[in-house]
């Protein structure tokens, strides 16, 4: 907050107040006091040019840039700032540039192109949508508000000294020598008028038809030209609109001028007005959007504030303020031109202007020390009910024959009756006289439109009886009135049907007719309770004097009802006494309390601050390993999975009573209800779950309680990344591949299944088949030829009931799944050939004898079948006496070697059986090679060569 200077009066013919005067400097944060360029984005940010760098400020803190883009903001180097209509901002350079800010902090750079490539100077800037105006030293130039496109130059014809706008038409003030002020259309860049103007330093327009040529100067255009002396070194003019008029200012300071011509000093105020003082020069000025007045100097920044609350200490910046320090205010009364000001046993001061000191008033001890009540009367002031005092001292004292307690309360009913509350009960005066007309103890009093009186019971410590009556002085009757809970009645006042009542407990409300009671308590968490002074405003607001600052009250407001001001509003008295209030003839309102009394404009406080929405100014995600990562500010903030930590900041620009900007904040699905309420203006969030969340964010009015619009962002915490959509998909596509793939392989494994039985069925069929007709053939022969070749077919039976058997037992093994390994088929094979061959001389050289590995059932029966086909060959062709049958394996092969001493045969020639036939076929269905070495007379070598091949046992579930 800046440094309060003071306020202005109350608007009226020539003036613009009412409005409080702040002052922000170095002590505030700025790099330097001297400020050289002033303008507002649309966030709301109030951007400073100074001497030494770039500020942005936001009403509590100030944010300096030393350099944007790479380019350095020191040494006065920013000469002008322009809104770019939309949140970023112009910043024009002294050295032959400007740069472009967005509001999520992105620069960027672009140069000023020059005649003959000669380096340009910036001298002016001026926004006025779509276009950005440029002056150079050279020539006019433009380019697109937003930044989307080129800088075009417009004219060549020397310097541009000033840029304007008025509502018709660009004003642009060039130097070529002399000096001409052209206006021109800024659509199709016509010269519609062309002129000799004097050489100003700037170019500010008061409207179409006159230029200001000092604070307090104006040159209407249709006369001529007038000289001026200028000082090359002066700041130029500004000049901008502002409540009804337009303010002027230069090495002057600041003026307003109405539509009349009526000129009004706006700074330096008139009281501190010293030629020569760097903060008088006003070099700048910018109009926020609370419609308050900012005026660049030398010697800081000024805001003319027209929302704040206008207040000051009575005698402020004389002799009384002072007197005031070290006393308890009790009691305040303006009487003509006099202010009296009673106190706690600290007398009673008389005071009338500024020009005079506070005259201390002697007062005689049976007027009372404590000056309790004060009220006006025709011949002077009446203190405590007692004693009538007017400029020139005590005047007289009551004559009540010593039996009249001092009066508490004081009051001058409609009908001019003077009615006193007091210990002694409810006096009233006559002449100099006081009466008792109703017995009891007494202190507030207060009068309703029916003319009855409201009384409160003298307070006495713990002493809560009844403490509230009201008396009808028609009637001569006292009501009693029970409050709903026992409290101290410190002040009164009837308002239409309603009766106020300050307390120890709160603010009462009384409906006497209906008998109705309402207590009204502060939501604000600084404000105080005990309401010790009553008092309403013009606008029919109540004004309360606390134990902690004051608050208003509005009766027909519901949750932001009260409005609460302490210190953070200048308050330099925040403890008030006990109907220690009072207006003065201006309609302001005084209040009394420890350590003086302060005056309030209630007008200035019917503008509440308008309430924004706040502004990120970062968020960040914090890693495994401490380290933060700055995320965009966009509208959804998305954070990845090894985040341990989400942080955002923010701010809200605010410039009305700052000094009660509060915020709360919530991310809905982790907070179930808002956190905050206070100066908080970052968040922490540890360890998110994934998932989608929603952050808001509030400004509130700490001092009225209101919120303002939330700033809203959807949050997204990615899941690990095995998660995540992409994998969890990956995994949905895997798993269909796969159950695919086993789908395939278990229709592949069922048709090949198929094909074993039909291969079975095959070979039943051929070899079973056979030999059971050979049977029923041989049994058909003995049947019908008799007894003479039964021996002869009988063994026949036998021999092909045998081939039978083993047939089945072949087709068996082959399905059997225990009967799989390469030991199992070897042994096999031996078996067959000792059975074949069981009448020749038979070697075996069995090598899979002690190999578990598995074979494939097709494979497995292929090679049985292969062998035995071979082993029949022999046995019919061959006649051979010797036959060696070799199982070998190695490198992941399979072999067998059979040989035999047959007669052998030619394998060139055409052979009359299919033997050598089937053998290939045999070897082709098992992939494998197949080496036949024959000669007539030679026996016959057959190698059959193989990859060893798995079956599928790691898919059990496919059998």
């Amino acid at each position: 907050m800046g440094l309060l200077l003071g306020s202005a009066a109350l608007a009226s013919a020539g003036q613009p107040g009412p409005y409080a005067i702040h002052q922000y400097g170095i002590e505030q944060g700025l790099s330097h006091n001297a400020v050289l360029a002033l303008a507002q984005d649309g966030q709301g940010f109030v951007w400073l040019a100074t001497q030494d760098g770039l500020d942005r400020f936001d009403g509590r803190q100030v944010e300096p840039f030393d350099e944007l883009a790479g380019r350095s903001l020191r040494g006065g180097a920013v000469r002008f700032l322009q809104h770019d209509g939309g949140d970023g901002l112009w910043i024009g350079l002294l050295n032959n540039g400007l740069l472009h800010r967005q509001a999520s902090g992105q620069v960027a750079w672009a140069g000023l192109p020059g005649v003959d490539e000669k380096p340009v100077t910036l001298t002016a800037m001026l926004a006025d949508s779509p276009w950005l105006w440029m002056g150079s030293t050279d020539s006019l130039l433009r380019l697109p508000l937003n930044g989307e496109g080129p800088i075009e130059r417009v004219l060549s014809a020397g310097e541009v000294r000033a840029l304007a706008r008025s509502d018709t038409a660009l004003w642009v003030l060039l130097r070529d020598g002399d000096c001409r002020l052209l206006r021109i259309d800024p659509m199709n860049l016509q010269r519609l008028d062309e002129r000799v103007a004097p050489c100003l330093g700037s170019l500010s327009l008061v409207d179409d038809e006159r230029l200001a040529m000092a604070a307090n100067r104006v040159w209407s255009l249709d006369q001529p030209p007038p000289a001026i002396e200028r000082d090359a070194t002066a700041p130029p003019l500004v000049s901008l609109n502002w409540r009804d008029g337009t303010v002027l200012g230069g090495v002057d300071g600041a003026f307003w001028r109405d539509r009349s011509g009526a000129s009004v000093r706006l700074w330096p105020p008139a009281q501190r007005v010293r030629t020569g003082r760097p903060d008088e020069s006003v070099l700048a000025a910018l109009v926020d959007r609370d419609d308050a007045l900012w005026l660049a100097t030398y010697g800081g920044v000024i805001r003319l504030d027209p929302g704040a609350l206008i207040q000051h200490r009575l005698g402020d910046g004389t002799g009384l303020a002072q007197a005031l320090v070290d006393r308890h205010v009790a009691a305040l009364l303006q009487h003509d031109q006099d202010w009296w000001i009673g106190s706690f046993g600290d007398g009673l001061l008389r005071w009338t202007d500024v020009s005079m000191p506070a005259m201390e008033t002697e007062v005689p001890a049976d007027c009372g020390e404590l000056d309790w009540s004060l009220l006006e009367h025709p011949e002077g002031v009446l203190r405590n009910g007692r004693c009538l005092f007017d400029a020139r001292g005590l005047r007289w004292q009551i004559d009540d024959d010593g039996d009249a307690a001092i009066a508490r309360g004081a009051l001058q009913a409609a009908d001019g009756r003077i009615w006193l509350a007091s210990g002694s009960g409810l006096r009233q005066l006559q002449q100099r006289r006081s009466v008792v007309v109703a017995h009891g103890a007494f202190e507030a009093i207060a009068e309703d439109g029916q003319g009855q009186l409201w009384l409160g019971k003298e307070i006495v410590p713990d002493q809560r009886g009844q403490a509230l009556w009201r008396y009808d002085p028609d009637q001569d009757q006292l009501h009693a009135f029970a409050l709903p809970q026992p409290a101290d009645v410190y002040d009164l006042l009837a308002v239409g049907e309603q009766v106020w009542i300050a307390s120890s407990l709160g603010l009462y409300a009384l409906d006497p007719a209906r008998q109705q009671w309402q207590l009204h308590l502060p939501r604000q968490q600084r404000a105080g309770h005990v309401i010790y002074s009553l008092i309403s405003d013009a606008n029919g607001l109540l004004w309360l004097g606390t134990n902690r600052g004051l608050l208003r009250f509005d009766p027909a407001a519901n949750e932001t009802a009260f409005t609460h001001y302490d210190q953070r509003d200048g308050l330099a008295v925040t403890e008030f006494n006990r109907r220690s209030r009072a207006h003065d003839k201006q309609g302001r309102l005084l209040f009394g309390g420890a350590g003086g009394v302060i005056v309030i404009e209630p007008a200035s406080a019917l503008r509440a601050p308008a309430l924004r929405a706040p502004q990120l100014l970062a968020i960040g995600s914090i890693d495994g390993q401490g380290r933060t990562h700055d995320l965009p500010l966009s509208d959804q903030i998305k954070v990845g999975a090894d985040s341990v930590a989400l942080t955002m900041a923010w701010t809200t620009p605010q410039f009305d009573r700052v000094q009660h900007l509060q915020h709360r904040y919530r991310l809905h699905g982790i907070d179930p209800d808002w956190v905050g309420g206070s100066e908080l203006d970052s968040a922490r969030y540890p360890r998110l779950p994934p998932g989608q969340y929603r952050f808001a964010v509030q400004a509130g009015d700490s001092a009225s309680g209101r919120w303002g619009p939330a700033l809203e962002r959807e949050v997204r915490v990615l899941p690990p990344w095995y998660r995540q959509g992409w994998f969890l998909l990956l995994c949905a596509v895997l798993l269909l591949a796969a159950a695919t793939l086993i789908y395939r392989l278990r229709i592949a494994h069922l048709l090949a299944l198929e094909r074993v039985r039909l291969r079975i069925a095959a070979d039943l069929h051929d070899e079973l088949g056979s030999e059971l007709a050979a049977i029923g053939m041989s049994a058909d022969l003995l049947h019908r030829r008799g007894p003479s070749t039964a021996p002869d077919r009988l063994t026949e039976l036998a021999d092909a009931a045998r081939r039978a058997s083993e047939s089945v037992r072949d087709v068996v093994w082959y399905v059997n799944p225990d009967k799989d390994s390469l030991a199992d088929l070897g042994l096999r094979l031996q078996v067959l050939a000792q059975r074949l061959f069981a009448e020749s001389k038979l070697s075996v050289d069995n090598g899979w004898r002690d190999d578990p590995r598995p074979l494939p059932m097709q494979q497995r029966r292929d090679l049985h079948l292969f062998c035995r086909e071979a082993f029949t060959n022999i046995l019919r062709h061959a006649a051979a006496t010797r036959v060696e049958l070799r199982l070998w394996q190695r490198d992941g092969e399979l072999g067998i070697d059979l040989s035999d001493d047959g007669c052998g045969f030619d394998p060139g020639a055409p052979q009359a059986g299919s033997g050598v036939d089937g053998l290939r076929r045999r070897a082709q269905a098992l992939a494998a090679e197949l080496q036949i070495d024959s000669a007539i007379g030679q026996g016959t070598r057959i190698r059959l060569r193989m990859t060893h091949r798995r079956p599928a046992r790691w898919l059990p579930w496919l059998r």
